[in-house]
Parts: structure tokens; sequence; C-alpha cells
């Protein structure tokens, strides 16, 4: 597996060498200057400040109790979660994630209307395409409409005095929503009074509105909404950087979306088709290739040909887009042929079969998102990823599509973002200087690397540069999780990484108290495993870069220097050796 932002597979090293010491040093020095990089963005938020909004009034609750229907625990609670935010001196800065449908439009909409009624704010909400701005337009007005908010909407269908007047009205404060695409970037937008930004599906936009959202941040609450994250914008949350809420309860009645991983077999798309409209329903057909869009339209008029099929691309006009479009949500046409411009923000509940067209061609994202285009309604859904050589296809693009395919029940957007961060690598959280240090020492040691470094400087302590390899070639008692103590392997995995990411005896200690309060008396064997794993961090602290453990005694290096010494005896308890061990480790001449 490779992970980085390269094809190119990175130079191996042997543990312990000079070569593999050389590497981590560079890249700790690169992780220390990295961190701090961060931090300073984080510490300009801070320092700036933000609007400390005043509690609930009353209008902010008559608004949330005109929600029309009930919400689920997880949308309590992110509610919770931002409007604490809120009412903090310091600026939010949270990334909410939920599926496809789950209410993410609400809690962004209860957000913007406190900035704007509590507050007396004005709320940027940016998002990446001409479709969803125009439904959240919609959404909103129909939400508020018996509030005193003024929205307007800023696409590349506004014409020039439209832009002319929306963005008067926003430096003079006539204006308290405004929703947009990139269009609002590429204009000189002023707000007279920015409290709230809310962006959309943030892996969507370029460098320029990454740009635009960066200078806006400053003082200003943020709020990110994402069915599948990016992997830098989730691993900023995992990290700290960023706080995050997740939404993983579905609505009522709603039922998982059954995902196909198939070859381009024309006899499968008619029968998935002839299925769909044997029920009445609706389907998508995604071709992403506006050229040869007539070819596809042909091939499936010959397949079905007693079915209307509509083409839609983003090159076509916006009235006849938008005309098109109000046919098919009106139940006139039963297969929808389009480009990914359907791809966020389109909700046809009677459609309920989508076609994705060479589906190694798009990102796990879009994926995603495409296919949250059916399974909107209280009826079984179908995605099929096409393939055009299912048997060519590359390793990395075959797991991402089965972690889709595998990943189709509820909650699934986070588990495909954080598959998508285990298979692609947290990426370029600032720029492509880090890269090459993730390929080098790999992704895993290269977070575990950047936590501690952000940890460190935010406690103002020394940073801890040197990692201690440990090696038990030959020892009385096995160091380990027995089987028959934990049977389940992803448990075992997960303990043995937090033990392996301690950092402190006691963070050692909380694991093991918690593993014998939830499984019970601890056996022998990871007595010693977690008396091996203090020893390793006292070692570290001295600066010791290895320690090899045979039946009778142990070897020590630290840089260039090595000593030997006979091991203690060991005892039926662990902690006479670990003391007697750690007292000679503090005794050293090294």
């Amino acid at each position: 597996m490779l992970i980085g932002a390269h094809e190119e597979r990175p130079t191996l090293s042997t543990l312990g060498s000079s070569r593999w010491h050389t590497t981590y040093v560079k890249a700790q020095q690169s992780i220390i200057g990295y961190a701090k990089d961060l931090l300073d963005q984080m510490a300009k938020r801070e320092i700036s400040g933000g609007f400390c909004f005043p509690k609930d009034s009353s209008l902010t609750q008559l608004f949330d109790e005109s929600f029309p229907f009930v919400e689920t625990e997880d949308q309590k609670k992110a509610l919770t979660d931002i409007k604490q935010d809120m009412c903090s001196t310091a600026p939010m800065d949270r990334l909410l994630c939920g599926d496809v449908g789950y209410g993410k439009t609400e809690i962004a909409m209860r957000a913007a209307f406190k900035a704007i009624a509590d507050g007396g704010k004005q709320v940027l909400f940016l998002v990446p395409t001409t479709i969803l701005a125009l439904q959240h337009y919609e959404t909103c007005k129909k939400r508020m409409t018996e509030f005193p908010v003024r929205i307007a909407c800023l696409t590349r269908f506004s014409s020039l005095k439209q832009c002319k007047e929306i963005l008067r009205g926003m430096q003079e404060g006539s204006i308290d929503l405004l929703i947009g695409t990139h269009r609002m970037v590429q204009r000189h937008l002023t707000c007279k009074d920015l409290g709230l930004l809310i962006i959309d599906e943030e892996q969507r936009f370029g460098v320029r509105t990454k740009e635009f959202i960066k200078k806006y941040k400053v003082g200003v609450d943020c709020l990110t909404l994402s069915a599948t994250p990016i992997p830098r914008t989730l691993y900023l949350s995992l990290i700290g950087i960023r706080s995050i809420s997740e939404i993983s309860t579905p609505p009522q009645d709603r039922l998982p979306i059954q995902s196909f991983l198939v070859g381009r077999n024309k006899e499968t798309i008619k029968q998935a088709l002839l299925r769909e409209f044997s029920r009445n329903g609706q389907a998508f057909f995604i071709h992403n290739r506006i050229e040869t869009l007539p070819r596809v339209f042909s091939e499936l008029q010959q397949l079905i040909p007693q079915a209307k099929i509509i083409t839609i691309h983003g090159q076509m006009d916006a009235d006849e887009i938008d005309t098109l479009f109000q046919c098919f949500k009106q139940g006139d046409v039963d297969l929808l042929l389009s480009t990914t411009l359907v791809e966020n923000g389109i909700d046809i509940p009677n459609a309920n079969t989508i076609f994705i067209d060479n589906a190694d061609h798009f990102g796990m994202a879009d994926l995603y998102q495409l296919r949250g285009r059916v399974g909107r309604w209280n009826r079984p859904a179908y995605a099929y990823f096409l393939l055009a050589s299912p048997d060519t296809l590359s390793d990395l693009p075959r797991k991402r599509l089965q972690a889709l395919v595998q990943n189709s029940g509820y909650g699934s957007g986070l588990k495909i973002a954080l598959r998508d961060l285990e298979l692609r690598g947290a990426g370029n959280i600032l720029g492509e200087q880090q890269s090459g240090h993730v390929s080098s020492i790999g992704f895993h040691l290269y977070c575990k690397l950047l936590k501690k470094a952000i940890e460190s400087l935010k406690k103002k302590t020394s940073i801890q540069e040197v990692d201690t390899k440990l090696e038990l070639v030959s020892t009385p008692v096995e160091s380990k999780i027995p089987e028959t103590f934990i049977s389940e392997p992803s448990l075992r995995m997960e303990l043995y990484y937090r033990l392996g990411n301690s950092s402190s005896s006691q963070e050692v200690h909380d694991i093991l108290t918690e593993i014998e309060d939830r499984f019970g008396p601890l056996p022998q064997e990871l007595l010693f495993l977690g008396m091996w794993t203090r020893i390793r961090i006292e070692a570290s602290l001295k600066g010791i870069t290895l320690v090899k453990v045979d039946t009778r005694t142990c070897h020590i290096e630290k840089g260039k220097m090595a000593c030997s010494f006979p091991l203690p005896k060991y005892k039926k308890e662990s902690s006479y050796f670990e003391t007697a061990f750690i007292t000679l480790l503090q005794t050293l001449p090294i």
C-alpha cells in the first residue's frame, strides 16, 4: 500500500540503521516546524478572538421548534456542541460530519439563524455547485419565511446587476444570509459584520477559494459540513486542530443503499433499469465526459426504448438545465443522463437506482456523494459502480471502490473518509513540503510524531525526539494480549495501538486499568506487556535508541554509544523486574 502525495515507492531502510536514524531525524525536525505553523494558524484565530453570542433568544427557540420533524439524538448533540462554541470567546472551527440526507443542512440553518437573530451578524454559506446553492437557497427561504431574515443567492447564473446589488447589500448590511458558490470569491465581497462562515463539502473547492476561506476565517466562527471529509480535513479534526461532531443516526424509515462493483455490461444495466421502472421509479446514469454523452444516450435508448431519457451537463444554458431538471423532479422523465453536475444537492425521493460510469476515474468522496442521490426514501435503493475493465484495475483504485461497496450502511460516510485517510494519507494540510517525509517514515509514524509535536508545543514542554526500538529476542514470559483473554482481533489491535502510542507510565496504567475494568483480571502476559511498554517510555526519555533483550543480558544503544548488562531476575510479579530494570537504565554510563 502506498501512502503519500506521489505514486513512487519509498526507499526502505533497516530499523536502527544510520540511514533510518538520519531519515527519522530529518522528518522529526520538519514536523516540529510544521506543527508550529499549524499552531500559528490556530493562534491567529485565537488572538483575533471571536464574537461571544448570547444564549438562545425566544426567537431562536421558536425557529428551532418550527422544525417539522423529530430531531435525532446525534442532531441534538451536534447542535449543542455548535451553540456552545458560538457562545464562547474563542472562534469556532468545527467539522460536522454526517451521511447524505442525515440533517446537516438543518443544523447549519439553525446556527445561521442564531448568528443573525441573537448576534445581529451576517452569515456566508459557501457551497460547491450552483444546483446545491439554489437548493439551499430555496430550503432556507422556505424554512425562514416566517422570520425576519434577508437571504440572497450568488451563483454563475446571477446577472451582473444582481451581483452588484448583492455585493452592495452585504457591504451595507441589508443582507443577513448570503448563499453562494465560488462566484462570491471572484467578486470583491465585503461584509459589514460577518459572524459565521458555513462551508459545505470543502473538498470541492480549489486553491483560490480556500485562500478566501482562510482570509475570512480569522475572528469568525466557522462550520464545515461534509459527508466524506477529505483526509487532511478529517485528520485535522482527529488530532485536535479543529473540533468534530458526527451525525450517524439515519432518519426514520431510511434504508441502506445496496452497492455493486460490476463490469460495464449492457444486460446488467437493462435489468436494473427495468426493475426500477417496474415499481414506477426513476434512475440516474452518470457519465462525466460531455463529448461522449450523445453516444451513451443512444446506447441507453436502444436498451430501453420505452424509457423517456434526458441529458444534462454544465455547458447547457441555465434556464434549459432548470426546465429539464424540473421535468425529472416532477416524474415526467424516467432516466436522467448527466455529468457530475448532480453530485450535490439533488433530492429526488422517487429516484432510487444510479449507475456511475467509469467509477475508477472518480475519488471516493465524489462517488459517495453521487451514491447519495438515491436512497432518500423508504424504498430499497441500488448503486452500480461500472468498470470498463474490472480485471485490469490496479490495486489502489480497487481497494477504494471496495471500501465504498463494503460501507453501504448507516454512518458510512465517516467510515469511508477514515478508509480514504488510511489509503491516501492525510495529504498536504499546509502545502506539499511534508509529502516526502510521509513517504520516507510512513504515514502512521508521521501522524504519531506530528501529534506529539503539537501536544508538546501546546504544553510548552520539550519535544521528545527519540523513539526507542524494543527487541525482545527471548524472555521467560511472553508479552502480549492473549487471544483467550480478548478474542476479537480488532479489539486487540486497537489496544496494541494505544499502548504503542503511550507517552507516559500513567497513560499505560490508565489503559491497563480500563482493560481490567472491561475484561476482568489481567493475565501475566498482558502485565509484562505493560511493563515493557513503560520500560520503553523510560528508555526514550533517556535518549536510548535501542533496547535488545535476550535470555540473560540486555544490550543498550544511544546514538554511537552502546553497553550491555545482565538482566535482573524474573519473578512472578512484573513490578520487581521493572523497578530493577529502570534503576539500571537510570544508572547507565551512556
